[in-house]
């Protein structure tokens, strides 16, 4: 039971940083229907789908390696703010515009501005959570993410049905705007004072740091590799709903990310619990072992109750590799460096996504419905994933 009053000891920052992640999150609608917005509003194959998904995520990585500098050397709330602003606009403007090629330039564009964020929320939580409540701080980001993951999904697919493009992209932008406000009301002079072990010249970079720290640097690399796989919600996975599930993939698709929100708003408190006797690394190497798992069991049926399944159990992985991670890069990276640190953790991720789209959609094309062959390439990231952390750590 202490482990769940310790939610409730953050700082007013806190609280403030984790309703802005929980409004911008909800309202994130693009997120999860994008490849099916692509592929079904405009009509385009699945390759040109994964060349522009890929093309978005490099532009955003681009993004979190100027925004993590700019956030070291200048404030974290500023780039926050600014950049959400400045992607919230951009949506509006796609929602007038409507469902046209037109609108291909600007979705990649404000893929770009977000990723200046990238970094951003770690580093706020740190600033302002107290040390002895820091782990319980970045466990409820992690909640406060997938409290809005539970809910975005049926919001997207309720809108999208009834309301259609214009509307899910004028309301993501509406709350991106709103969330960047709340950041906005955030006073810097309340930032809570940290006892710095480590202090760098500013001017060093950033890869002579992760050379001298090779655990991080090997763990950035598995979760890439990790994504690699999870990134199929964007590709594989989505092309295999529409083929097995017609009319219904809506519905399926929606239960599948709501299991995936609600299971990672709930058992995190108790994989705190049960699991904090294990190790950083073998959480991760669990993380790995049930992503492989799961993913492989869409391979083996068209059963609908099957997916859910299958969603739940590499829903399990993707907490145990997640609970301990942002704490990781928090208390390792220097106080010098920690932005672009933490810039580079969603830039491994999105790295992942990109080489994951690409496979996932040419698997599709050159070996359509081949689900056997393609899960069985896909979830081979993983279980390297997996190699690489005991290596690393020997």
């Amino acid at each position: 039971m202490n482990s769940f009053k310790a939610y409730f000891k953050q700082t007013k920052a806190v609280y403030i940083i984790l309703l802005s992640i929980i409004v911008n999150g909800i309202g994130g609608l693009i997120a999860q229907f994008m490849t099916l917005i692509l592929k079904h509003d405009l009509g385009l194959n699945e390759f040109t789908v994964s060349l522009i998904l890929s093309s978005t995520l490099g532009l955003s990585i681009v993004g979190g390696l100027i925004g993590g500098r700019l956030a070291d050397f200048y404030s974290p709330r500023k780039i926050k703010y600014l950049s959400g602003f400045a992607f919230g606009s951009i949506n509006i403007i796609i929602a007038f515009i409507g469902a046209s090629l037109l609108v291909i330039p600007l979705f990649m564009f404000s893929s770009f501005v977000i990723g200046f964020a990238a970094s951003t929320n770690s580093m706020l939580i740190y600033i302002h959570a107290n040390e002895e409540e820091r782990k319980n701080a970045f466990s409820l980001v992690y909640v406060a993410i997938n409290v809005a993951a539970a809910v975005s999904p049926i919001i997207a697919a309720y809108v999208h049905k009834n309301y259609g493009f214009f509307l899910l992209f004028f309301l993501d932008g509406l709350t991106t705007i709103a969330a960047a406000y709340l950041i906005f009301t955030l006073d810097e002079k309340e930032a809570v004072e940290k006892k710095e072990k480590t202090k760098i010249d500013k001017s060093v970079p950033v890869i002579k740091v992760l050379r001298e720290n090779k655990a991080i640097a090997f763990t950035l690399i598995t979760m890439a590799f990790y994504f690699v796989t999870f990134s199929q919600q964007k590709s594989l996975l989505a092309f295999q709903t529409l083929d097995f599930f017609g009319d219904t993939w809506r519905s399926v698709w929606a239960i599948m990310f709501t299991i995936n929100g609600v299971m990672c708003m709930l058992i995190p408190p108790f994989v705190s619990v049960f699991l904090k006797s294990l190790k950083a690394k073998n959480m991760i190497m669990l993380s790995g072992v049930l992503y492989a798992f799961g993913f492989y069991m869409y391979a083996l049926t068209s059963n609908p109750y099957v997916f859910y399944m299958a969603t739940a159990i590499w829903t399990l992985g993707e907490i145990a590799g997640a609970i301990m991670f942002e704490v990781y890069i928090a208390e390792v990276a220097p106080s010098t460096h920690r932005g672009r640190v933490f810039a580079l953790s969603p830039i491994m991720r999105r790295a992942g996504q990109i080489v994951g789209i690409l496979i996932g959609g040419t698997l599709s094309t050159i070996f359509p419905a081949n689900y056997l062959l393609n899960w069985g390439i896909i979830v081979l990231f993983p279980l390297i994933g997996v190699v690489l952390i005991k290596i690393s750590h020997e």
